[in-house]
């Protein structure tokens, strides 16, 4: 599978991209940015996310 490259262009008010998601995405394509990507688990639980190849487990509240 590909690894993208996303462009990431902030917001002209403020220095970075915000996302609010309601709806639970079961998987996002296999990315990379140069940026530094901060992820918050609002409610559920067992969001994985893998990083350089290490899977990480998020529950709600988790950053």
């Amino acid at each position: 599978m590909p690894i993208a490259y996303e462009e990431v262009n902030n917001l002209a008010r403020l220095p970075f991209k915000f996302f609010k998601r309601s709806n639970y995405v079961p998987k996002a394509p296999t990315h990379w940015h140069t940026g530094i990507e901060i992820d918050y688990l609002v409610s559920g639980e067992d969001f994985k996310v893998v990083i350089a190849g290490q899977t990480h487990h998020y529950n709600s509240g988790d950053i």
